[in-house]
């Protein structure tokens, strides 16, 4: 009786089997695959050309960016307060504070100001601090911070209606 057993082994090699490939062929043929898609994705990769950036060669470009992407989203001019900062007797850098009313798309602008400053090399990082709910960005340029804008929320203004330019 218990040569009669089959074992599970055999069986599970006979269920296996049964399919038009076996398994070791299909894994097989996966990994080739994979490699393939792999080397094709090097090849591209290798031939893309780096994305090109223009020079800035004006600093007051990031401020016109700064003020029209507010501006474009409904803040008014009065409610966007300007400081210079003396770095060093070479360079001055400039603070935005931006009071902001609740519902204001402080993410938005900080994405628009992203997309218009990327062809430059410009590079902005911001951070959102809780629970005050304010945003800070960081504008830089050269490894050397150039600009920072503080989105602060005015409890005393009116809540913000959407729009969307």
């Amino acid at each position: 009786m218990a040569s009669e057993k089959s074992t599970p082994e055999k069986d599970d090699t006979v269920e296996i089997n049964k399919g038009r490939f076996s398994i070791r062929i299909r894994k097989k043929a996966l990994v080739f695959m994979l490699l393939i898609s792999c080397a094709a994705s090097v090849l591209l990769l290798a031939s893309a050309d780096a994305p090109s950036t223009t020079p800035l060669h004006d600093l007051s470009l990031t401020d016109a960016v700064i003020r029209d992407a507010a501006i474009a989203y409904g803040l008014p001019v009065e409610q966007i307060n300007v400081r210079t900062i003396t770095v060093d007797s070479l360079f001055s850098r400039r603070d935005y504070e931006l009071k902001i009313p609740r519902g204001f798309p402080a993410t938005t602008v900080h994405a628009r100001i992203v997309n218009e400053l990327h062809p430059y090399g410009v590079k902005v990082y911001g951070k959102r601090t809780f629970p005050s709910n304010e945003l800070t960005l960081w504008v830089t340029y050269a490894g050397k911070r150039i600009r920072t804008v503080k989105f602060s929320i005015d409890r005393d203004l009116p809540p913000a209606t959407t729009f969307i330019p």
